[in-house]
């Protein structure tokens, strides 16, 4: 830039746009941003509403025409990085895929970034347009997303002309133009909704001027974004005066950014962060080196590429959860009496970890309608009653939901923590045990790391060979039928599902059918370790539930299963083509697979003989981390988050959160009636096992966990080289 900073003492900025004297270069400072303040549009005044799971990436100072200035102008980092926020918002709200969506939050990071000064400066887009297309590894690589060539050219045009007013489009401008309408549009509201900043009101947003309709909530949100995020700014500018950190390198901005992006985050990434999952966040976890497919691959795949994938991230359940308002849930209890005389509702473990199991209900004219999931317990737990609950968070949630098959870390760490509870000779059968279960299985578990490196096996020895695993290794099941249970859901056609769709919901009687075809008792004895179809099985019950999908069900399974596999077992710092689980010890499987150790663990603890009596110290452990971790994040009704299906629960500890309960009859119509308002509330403690939905055995074990037979030493399986 050809121009200096005002001096210190210089007027403020809204007082030199006001008399006409405003320089080259224009920075914000404290004098504005009160003024701005003062002068705050009454149609901004509602509460923000804040997308779960919005993106924003703050751009280098090195990317702009003059790093110098960068931190501070009106146009520089602060200015860039709101904008690919916004962008990334207003994308989401009109339903722009996900690749065009990151490509052009991208894109917003530096449409400003070949400014040379804040003033008009006529072609500064075309020129912020050539630098990205010649600097796209460079924004790629800081985002950390796969950016995709074509939605990558079109951002550009987008940043090309969002400098241009449309009714100044010369001929060549309209046809690039009619290349990318959508991403022009969106990248000039998202441009327009940041003009907060500016020194003079008439210079603020002006709707007139766009093709596209901002909702009304935006303006808010871009509002206080504006404040907050200079506020920030400035204040840390004051603290590390006479070197100001760029504003987006500032650790108070770090903090605003935060808050935006990610609602109430943790400080720090922690392994419940890890064992949470959110369809409508871009966030990737950290992953060890090799995969084939990396985490933004496969969800590229399921969001953009199977009829359900859409329901991932917009579903019924998910929009009440981050509404804010008041949920309707339905339970299905056989212990009335006792909930009645106690006046409390205790939680259990399982899926949701620490939550009361409900389903949602939605309030129709009617009654509240169950979501399917609800209508089918209805139909197969005839012995219950039904609760309704009514719970009213009164703070927004993040989309995350509660991932089981990520738990192995929690798990691990709470027997590291509470071994005491065993005696020596069943701590040294536990692990004794475990590490038979691994070595037996170690074979297939290295199998399954070379197809995730992409050496594939074919899809039927490789479906036997899975089959034949479970036995040994039951944490094999769970996965087996969640991979499954992913494959139908999402890529069902059936009539049934489509109607399931239309209200906002995946279709769950898919995966029941499936269970309960695939194992007899299934109904009455849940136990995913029994879930080991090989190959032929496997296609005639896909066949029988969807003909149409018989004949991908293998080559999916393996393909998603061994990316999972990989994924969840093995810790960031290791790489997939190198580990060998057949030369693993309990030590080495502590330090470089803790998350697949801790599953084994976990479910060899649940068959000790006395799991009844340690049940508690075990599980309220968890119990207590987990409503801790829900609550820092404004998680009132935690739900399963691998599928959002519509298994959902209550935090009974979440410190703001009401609840009222009623008894519920179903009419003829299969709609639920409150009858009876119950005094009773959720309380943060585990009900004792034996009153838990899972069933004991003759012998007080608990249900699902069928003692397998723990393998003989030595070799139990046919020792393959990877990917054979």
């Amino acid at each position: 830039m050809n121009s200096v900073p005002p001096k210190r003492n210089a007027p403020f900025l809204h007082a030199r746009a006001a008399a006409g004297t405003l320089g080259a270069h224009q920075s914000m400072d404290l004098g504005t941003l009160d003024w701005i303040c003062a002068n705050r549009p009454a149609f901004t005044n509602s509460r923000p509403r804040l997308p779960a799971g919005a993106l924003m990436l703050i751009p280098e100072a090195a990317w702009f025409s003059d790093p110098g200035q960068a931190g501070d102008s009106l146009h520089g980092i602060g200015h860039n990085a709101r904008v690919s926020f916004l962008v990334w918002v207003l994308a989401d709200a009109r339903a722009l895929d996900r690749d065009h969506a990151l490509a052009l939050c991208a894109a917003a990071a530096v449409h400003d970034c070949r400014r040379h000064n804040d003033r008009d400066d006529p072609g500064h887009g075309r020129r912020a347009a050539h630098w990205f297309t010649a600097h796209t590894d460079l924004v790629a690589a800081a985002s950390g997303h796969r950016l995709r060539p074509t939605p990558l050219a079109r951002a550009a045009l987008a940043v090309a002309l969002h400098d241009v007013p449309y009714e100044a489009f010369t001929p060549e401008q309209n046809d690039a133009y009619e290349q990318a309408p959508h991403l022009v549009d969106l990248l000039k509201a998202a441009d327009a909704l940041d003009r907060y900043r500016l020194p003079l009101t008439r210079w603020w947003p002006d709707p007139t001027r766009l093709r596209i309709a901002v909702p009304a909530w935006l303006h808010p949100l871009a509002f206080d974004l504006l404040v907050r995020s200079e506020k920030a700014r400035l204040r840390a500018q004051h603290r590390t005066r006479p070197s100001p950190t760029p504003a987006s390198h500032s650790p108070a901005n770090r903090k605003e950014r935060r808050m935006y992006a990610s609602s109430k985050s943790h400080q720090t990434y922690t392994d419940w962060d890890d064992a949470h999952t959110d369809h409508t966040s871009t966030r990737l976890r950290p992953a060890p080196a090799g995969l084939a497919e990396s985490e933004d691959d496969w969800r590229g795949r399921l969001h953009h590429e199977t009829p359900g994938g859409p329901l991932l991230a917009h579903n019924t359940m998910v929009e009440a959860v981050t509404s804010g308002g008041p949920l309707h849930l339905m339970h299905t209890t056989t212990a009335l009496d006792a909930i009645r005389a106690s006046g409390r509702l205790y939680v259990s473990s399982g899926c949701l970890v620490a939550a009361l199991y409900c389903a949602p209900l939605i309030p129709e004219p009617p009654g509240l309608r169950p979501h399917n999931l609800g209508s089918y317990l209805l139909e197969t737990k005839r012995h219950t009653r039904t609760l309704v609950l009514e719970v009213t968070p009164h703070t927004r949630a993040p989309a995350k939901g509660i991932d089981y098959l990520r738990l192995g870390r929690v798990h691990l760490r709470t027997y590291q923590r509470h071994q005491g509870f065993l005696t020596e000779a069943e701590n040294t059968r536990l692990r004794r045990t475990v590490m038979a279960r691994i070595r037996a299985a170690a074979p297939f578990l290295d199998l399954l790391l070379a197809n995730a490196t992409g050496k594939r096996t074919p899809a039927v020895p490789f479906t036997d060979r899975l089959a034949a695993t479970v036995p040994h290794f039951p944490f094999l099941g769970y996965l087996y039928f969640e991979v499954l249970s992913e494959y139908l859901m999402l890529h069902s056609t059936a009539r049934e599902t489509k109607r399931y769709a239309e209200a906002g919901e995946l279709n769950n009687r898919l995966y029941k059918r499936l269970a309960h075809h695939a194992v007899e008792g299934m109904d009455q004895l849940f136990d995913l370790s029994r879930f080991h179809p090989g190959h032929d099985r496997l296609t005639k019950l896909i066949g029988a539930i969807e003909p149409a999908l018989a004949a991908g069900a293998a080559a999916y399974t393996r393909d998603r299963l061994s990316h999972l596999f990989a994924a969840i077992a093995l810790e960031p710092s290791q790489d997939v083509g190198a580990f060998i689980f057949q030369a693993a010890d309990f030590e080495r499987l502590t330090a470089f697979a803790p998350s697949l150790l801790g599953q084994a663990v976990f479910r060899e603890m649940r068959i000790l003989d006395r799991y009844p009596q340690l049940y508690l110290a075990f599980e309220q452990a968890k119990a207590l981390e987990a409503w801790d971790y829900w609550n820092h994040e404004a998680i009132a009704t935690p739900f399963n988050g691998f599928l959002p299906k519509g298994e959902i629960g209550i935090n009974p500890a979440h410190p703001y959160a009401t609840h009222r309960t009623w008894v519920a009859e179903t009419c003829e119509r299969g709609l639920l009636h409150p009858v009876e308002e119950l005094e009773v509330t959720p309380v943060p403690r585990l009900a004792e096992l034996h009153m838990t939905a899972m069933r004991r055995d003759g012998k007080g074990r608990a249900a699902g966990h069928v003692r397998p037979a723990v393998p003989a030493p030595g070799p139990t399986a046919h020792r393959h080289p990877k990917g054979t």
